[in-house]
C-alpha cells in the first residue's frame, strides 16, 4: 500500500511531497479533483440516462477511494498516546537512533537540522522509497531514518 501512496504522491526535487492548504491536500489529490470534475462534466454533456447516473456515482466513488488512499495521514493525540504506552516504549526507539530523543515527557525527532516535537507533526505522507514527508510548524521535512519512520507509524 505504501508503494501505491509513493507513486501517487508527487514530490519535489528534495523529496518533499508537494502539499497545499497547510499540508491538507497533496498535488495528486488536487489533480484528482480536477480530473473528477472534468469527467463528471463530460458525463453530463455526452452521456444520457442511466449511464450518466452510474458514471457519476462511479467517478465519485473512485475519487473517495483515491482520497482515502493518498491523503496525508494525521497523528493521533500524541500526549494521550505517550501516557497510554508509557515513555519506556519510546525509549527503545530513542536508543536505536540518534535522531530521536525524549525530553520532559515529549518525543522529539530530528528532521534535517531541526528537532521537532512529534506533537507538532500535522501530516505524514509516504514518499517513493523508504522515506516520509512530514509537515510540522508550516514546513515540510523529509525523514529517511527507519527508526523515526517506525516511531511515527506508532502514532498514526
Amino acid at each position: 500500500m505504501d508503494t501505491v501512496k509513493g507513486i501517487l504522491n508527487f514530490s519535489g526535487e528534495n523529496g518533499e511531497v508537494t502539499t497545499f492548504f497547510g499540508g491538507r491536500v497533496t498535488l495528486s489529490q488536487l489533480i484528482m479533483i480536477i480530473v473528477a470534475i472534468v469527467v463528471v462534466i463530460i458525463l453530463f454533456k455526452f452521456v444520457k440516462g442511466v449511464f450518466r447516473i452510474v458514471g457519476t456515482i462511479a467517478m465519485v466513488c473512485i475519487a473517495l477511494v483515491h482520497f482515502g488512499l493518498a491523503s496525508p495521514e494525521q497523528l493521533k493525540d500524541v500526549g494521550s498516546q505517550i501516557a497510554q504506552n508509557g515513555v519506556a516504549k519510546y525509549q527503545t526507539y530513542a536508543s536505536l537512533s540518534e535522531n530521536i530523543k525524549i525530553e520532559d515527557n515529549s518525543v522529539k525527532i530530528k528532521a534535517g537540522d531541526t528537532w521537532i516535537d512529534v506533537s507538532q507533526v500535522k501530516s505524514i505522507i509516504a514518499t517513493d522509497g523508504d522515506s516520509y514527508s512530514i509537515t510540522a510548524n508550516g514546513k515540510s521535512y523529509v525523514v529517511n531514518d527507519k527508526q523515526i519512520i517506525k516511531l511515527l507509524d506508532t502514532f498514526k
